[in-house]
């Protein structure tokens, strides 16, 4: 069987309460909101690269992240896939899964992680063909494959801020996909 095959079939979001601590949220809003936002690629989200130390933030994926699948073993985020993002009333984000981030033969992305900074009403992360519905919360984290079907729902009200990033794994094997 596929690693991909695995992943979408053997696998179920993992949620994480307290993953961040409300300080620790606090921060990264401060930080994001002085930074640059730029356009999403889609709908009216906002997003921005962070330019966190990813150390701490590897350590406490670490704990919680698949550790080896299949040959595959994780070694960290992809810095460039470690974003804030920022939603305002009425944003959605549409059915989507994420794409692999393909550093080598030998190492790629094959989960994705977001922390949500905040809570709001709405813009819970779905994922139909699971039939799974997560509520955003200010430190809770969902670790999931990226090849999972997932969306944002409409924010009813107020803003979302979340930091995602893809998770690297390696392998001394073939890219799987």
């Amino acid at each position: 069987m596929k690693l991909s095959e695995v992943l979408r079939n053997n696998f179920e979001a993992i949620e994480v309460e307290d993953f961040f601590s409300q300080s620790i949220c606090l921060e990264c809003i401060e930080i994001a909101e002085t930074g640059e936002w730029k356009q999403s690629n889609l709908g009216s989200r906002k997003i921005q690269n962070t330019k966190l130390d990813r150390s701490w933030l590897e350590e406490m994926i670490g704990r919680y992240a698949p550790r080896e699948i299949m040959g595959w073993t994780y070694v960290g985020v992809h810095p460039g896939t470690c974003q804030f993002f920022k939603y305002t009333q009425n944003d959605t984000f549409p059915d989507h899964q994420d794409g692999a981030i393909e550093l080598s033969d030998t190492v790629q992305s094959l989960f994705t992680i977001v922390v949500y900074l905040n809570t709001c009403a709405g813009g819970a992360t779905g994922f139909p063909e699971k039939r799974q519905s997560i509520a955003p919360k200010a430190g809770k984290a969902v670790i999931f494959p990226q090849n999972f079907v997932h969306n944002s729902a409409r924010i009813e009200s107020g803003l979302k801020y979340i930091l995602r990033a893809q998770l690297l794994y390696k392998t001394s094997g073939v890219i799987p996909y």
